[in-house]
């Protein structure tokens, strides 16, 4: 996509009062040189200039303005990101970015390979205040379940067993859905592929009984950020389980933040979009909790957090393979 500017004056009168409603933006820098960015309302790309090296304004005809913060470079400067969803602007992987790395960010979504939310490791590894709170019950539900982490190599057939046996109570409960179907052939198809050469993990939680009560597929997609790929929870358990997805989230970004010794690290999920009831997916959950902090911003990154270490006592839910 090339670079396009527009004239001084639209800046003057659209987008300068549009930012008077937005403060307390801190921007980090990100390197977009392999990304497009598209409106998923319409699917089609969105034109974009930068101004002063730090902000990527976008827009689309005289009527609708957008305007989304510019990250370039690595590794990040600051503790900060937010993440501009109104318009329900998104990041689309284009296809040259795709041959270089040829699998990954294939099964995000059923049409479209796109994250709308983006999450700082630190913010999720936080479980000081009230807003955690939710988070702290969630890992308190799994103390007494079989917690298990499998690598590319680790993977057995006895889990694919497992998987499918989850994704066909998802089949037959929301049958009626339309994309319930490539929903259901995504994580098959990815786990029928050679994983012994990627930098995956899948985290799978049984219960008492032997039954799956969750698993999530995750993959590391740059040196600094990780990708939730795929991930579903049991829809027949107790509602006690109804938060799971936050445990599962915490124990994803704490292996990744272990293995790959960084602060920095970012995590990307998808909006959980495919299907009616997105509200109710695990992704969504969670990132209801992060507020936003205005109209047209949400803040991913809370400065107050708790590491990895505060959990000692709990050592036993965090070790790794």
């Amino acid at each position: 996509m090339n670079l396009q500017k527009v004239d001084k004056q639209v800046i003057l009168d659209i987008i300068l009062p549009f930012l008077r409603n937005i403060t307390d933006i801190d921007f980090i820098r990100y390197d977009f040189s392999f990304l497009n960015l598209m409106d998923l309302s319409t699917n089609d790309n969105l034109q974009y200039f930068i101004e002063d090296d730090k902000v990527l304004w976008l827009y689309k005809g005289k009527q609708e303005q957008y305007f989304m913060p510019l990250f370039r470079g690595s590794p990040y400067k600051t503790n900060h990101m937010v993440y501009i969803n109104e318009n329900k602007l998104s990041l689309n992987i284009n296809e040259d970015y795709k041959k270089r790395i040829p699998y990954s960010f294939n099964f995000l979504s059923c049409n479209k390979e796109f994250y709308e939310y983006i999450y700082c490791a630190k913010d999720q590894l936080d479980l000081a205040g009230k807003t955690n709170r939710t988070k702290r019950k969630a890992l308190k539900s799994i103390e007494d379940l079989d917690i298990r982490y499998y690598l590319g190599k680790d993977v057995t057939s006895e889990l694919i067993k497992d998987i499918k046996g989850l994704l066909s109570i998802w089949k037959d409960t929301f049958g009626g859905l339309g994309r319930v179907g490539s929903w259901y052939s995504r994580p098959i198809k990815f786990m029928s592929q050679n994983l012994d050469y990627m930098d995956m993990l899948i985290l799978a939680i049984y219960d008492k009984q032997g039954q799956l009560v969750i698993y999530s597929i995750t993959e590391k997609i740059t040196n600094n950020s990780v990708a939730l790929t795929d991930g579903k929870a049991n829809k027949q358990l107790s509602d006690k389980y109804y938060s799971l997805s936050k445990a599962i989230q915490y124990l994803e970004v704490s292996y990744w933040a272990e293995k790959m010794q960084r602060e920095d690290l970012y995590f990307y999920i998808g909006s959980g979009s495919g299907f009616k009831e997105a509200e109710t997916s695990g992704a969504d959950k969670f990132k209801n909790d992060l507020k936003p902090c205005k109209k047209h911003i949400i803040n991913v990154l809370r400065t107050s957090r708790k590491s990895i270490s505060t959990l000692k006592s709990k050592r036993n839910l965090f070790e790794l393979p």
